[in-house]
């Protein structure tokens, strides 16, 4: 039997039917491996947590630990600190905001860990372009794809790692 993974993480019943055969059944979870949380304290609040994904700040290493730098340089210059929104499920997988178990939506990024919304409102043009400039130097993509401008329709940038 080969299982494929769905979008969301949790747990699944496997059950393997056959005529001349006892039914087996068990449970598997999936999970994206390694995630990491990023945790509430230094230059970094936590915010945006809901009743609906109420642990939603965990992510790779490589990812966290960029946030965290990045929240110490925007606290360096400008004595502010990061705040981050969501990044991934304990487990990974896929935010299903709207209950409506689809593939697509808003948060289909925030799957693995490796993508964050970052919450930039009240910021000045001079602090959103050294935020910016400072994630592309730290994600691990080419800077056209590390930022997803959101804040002139939800306040965030949509980083990737």
């Amino acid at each position: 039997m080969t299982y494929t993974a769905d979008v969301f993480g949790g747990n699944v019943e496997l059950r393997g039917v056959s005529a001349k055969a006892k039914t087996a059944i068990d449970t598997i979870t999936v999970t994206v491996s390694g995630l990491v949380e990023l945790t509430e304290g230094g230059n970094v609040d936590t915010v945006g947590v809901l009743a609906a994904h109420p642990d939603n700040h965990w992510g790779t290493t490589g990812m966290v630990n960029s946030l965290i730098s990045l929240a110490d340089s925007l606290h360096d210059t400008y004595s502010l600190k990061l705040r981050v929104n969501d990044i991934s499920l304990p487990l990974g997988g896929k935010f299903d905001l709207n209950a409506d178990y689809s593939s697509g939506g808003d948060h289909a990024e925030h799957r693995d860990g490796t993508n964050a919304d970052v919450d930039v409102s009240g910021l000045s043009a001079a602090q959103l372009d050294f935020v910016r400039k400072k994630w592309e130097a730290l994600s691990t993509l080419p800077a056209a794809d590390a930022v997803h401008d959101e804040t002139k329709t939800r306040n965030h940038f949509h980083f990737r790692y």
